[in-house]
């Protein structure tokens, strides 16, 4: 797994999945998002929760049915818009 930055304050976890022996045959990228930050370290998210105004936290994960660059500029827009979706929920 590798982080891949889609901007400074957006971080998240690129996975590749394969099976045995075999090269990368799926992708997955992850992350942590509350209404103020954006993580793809479990620890933050976990040290966050130790903090006395603790905030709602969801894990936003995306699994691929093939390999995918985590890099490709379509994704990133893609990214980014699921990152807004959820920003907008979170802030309700």
């Amino acid at each position: 797994s590798q982080t891949q930055l889609i901007n400074p304050d957006f971080p998240l976890r690129a996975v590749s999945l394969g099976y045995g022996d075999q090269p990368a045959q799926l992708s997955a990228v992850y992350w942590f998002q509350s209404a103020h930050r954006t993580t793809d370290d479990y620890a933050t998210r976990m040290w966050a929760d130790l903090d006395p105004g603790r905030e709602r936290w969801v894990l936003v994960s995306i699994l691929f049915d093939g390999h995918h660059d985590p890099a490709a500029g379509d994704l990133s827009e893609l990214y980014a818009a699921l990152h807004q979706a959820v920003a907008k929920g979170l802030a309700r």
